[in-house]
């Protein structure tokens, strides 16, 4: 988390898919930034890339179910929290990946 997510822009498409996997495995601290580098990740993804054609689904799975428990955790914590939102976008980018990757 100490640095600069436009870090991401110089990783080839299969390890940025897999930081993604790392930053997402929790959401128990730096929640914001964790997901401002999974939004990083998703928006550089070109899923015609024949590097990560294969593991961009089950990729997509994991993090598909790490931002539902983000999101219920933080929902029950704090119904109102604005971060929802964003949670709420990335798991649609999620899922339009995962249906593209098929």
């Amino acid at each position: 988390m100490r640095v600069n997510p436009t870090y991401l822009s110089r990783l080839s498409p299969l390890v940025a898919l897999t930081v993604s996997a790392a930053i997402t495995s929790s959401f128990e601290s730096y929640v914001v930034e964790r997901l401002d580098w999974l939004y990083r990740v998703l928006q550089q993804i070109d899923i015609r890339n024949e590097d990560i054609l294969d593991v961009a689904p089950k990729i997509m799975d994991v993090l598909q179910q790490r931002l539902s428990g983000a999101y219920m955790a933080i929902s029950e914590a704090s119904p109102s929290d604005p971060t929802l939102r964003t949670i709420s976008n990335l798991s649609k980018q999620v899922q339009e990946i995962r249906r593209v990757a098929q």
